[in-house]
């Protein structure tokens, strides 16, 4: 068994390394204002960025999701638009969505696309 000294200096480091990777995802979920989309805003004068495109459908799973026909976990929908449909990753150089982060979105979409059909 560790000490009581032992186990609060583990329990610092677990939360600095914790902090610390916060942090770094702040800062890459940053880089997101840099990637265009090709969708316009609605006053047509220019083309949105990732992270707009990532805040409003965020703010409409949180807005919409009372008129779901089914049971919505909220904070998991938007937690996987923040995050895990919109995870960047480095490729040759590249940034690019990995395939096994689509599913989420598409799910997504089915059900919002079940849902109209239905009203």
């Amino acid at each position: 068994m560790n000490t009581e000294k032992e186990q609060k200096e583990i329990e610092e480091k677990w939360q600095t390394e914790r902090l610390e990777k916060q942090i770094n995802f702040i800062r890459e979920m940053d880089k997101e204002k840099f990637i265009g989309r090709q969708t316009y805003l609605s006053d047509g004068k220019r083309k949105e960025n990732d992270a707009e495109h990532a805040w409003h459908l965020a703010l409409m799973t949180l807005l919409l999701s009372e008129y779901a026909n089914e049971k919505i976990d909220t904070l998991k929908t938007m937690t996987m638009l923040m995050r895990g449909t919109h995870t960047l990753t480095m490729k040759k150089g590249k940034r690019h969505r990995p395939k096994e982060n689509k599913k989420p979105q598409k799910d997504f979409m089915a059900c919002c696309q079940k849902t109209r059909e239905q009203n």
